[in-house]
């Protein structure tokens, strides 16, 4: 099908299919002559599947979701309703003469910053890893975050000389632990910022 006779939606669902297939070909570390081999066509012609000019046969998904475990057309759905959840920036209201002063909005836009930050963050996730990969990112960060905030706590209760801050023996167990881990997973955790940086001017330069 010419990409002149499709719709925008149709345009749309199919940029998001090739999104999909380079960021399930990246994390498996193909380059596209390896994707052609594995669905029977030439490089170039699956470079226009992941830059959203051709779609797929029927016969190539089934190769791909067959050597990969994985459906793309699920994977760009899902990316699809991502990147529909996203905040819209908001616009200032223009204050009208004679009324009150209305409350600072910048809690409302904090949130809106959260919420479109954590958007980028699962779509990058979805571009650069598998589903497993995903988990291992969940579980890395829960526990980093958690081991944190606990080495903080454990040192604010010493600093202010609180009841419970003395350790029950001779070795703060606690804090060792708790300082440990999180020195053991800052490397990780450094390096997926570094990743997801460079993706992020990637996306906004493009």
């Amino acid at each position: 099908m010419c990409p002149k006779t499709l719709s925008k939606a149709d345009s749309k669902k199919l940029k998001a299919l090739g999104v999909a297939l380079r960021g399930m070909r990246k994390a498996r570390g193909l380059n596209q002559k390896d994707m052609g081999k594995l669905i029977g066509v030439r490089r170039e012609t699956y470079g226009k599947s992941e830059n959203g000019k051709r779609e797929l046969t029927v016969l190539e998904f089934l190769a791909i979701r067959n050597a990969f475990g994985e459906d793309p057309f699920e994977r760009a759905a899902l990316l699809r309703d991502k990147t529909a959840e996203a905040p819209r920036p908001e616009t200032r209201r223009k204050r009208r003469r004679g009324t009150k002063a209305v409350m600072p909005n910048w809690p409302r836009r904090l949130g809106a910053y959260k919420r479109g930050l954590v958007t980028l963050r699962e779509n990058f996730e979805l571009e650069r890893y598998s589903a497993l990969g995903r988990r291992w990112n969940a579980v890395n960060s829960t526990v980093f975050n958690g081991a944190a905030l606990a080495a903080c706590i454990r040192l604010l209760t010493m600093q202010y000389d609180l009841p419970f801050a003395t350790p029950p023996g001779a070795v703060d167990w606690a804090l060792l632990i708790s300082f440990g881990a999180t020195l053991a997973l800052l490397p990780s955790q450094l390096s997926f910022l570094t990743k997801f940086a460079i993706w992020y001017r990637g996306h906004a330069t493009a």
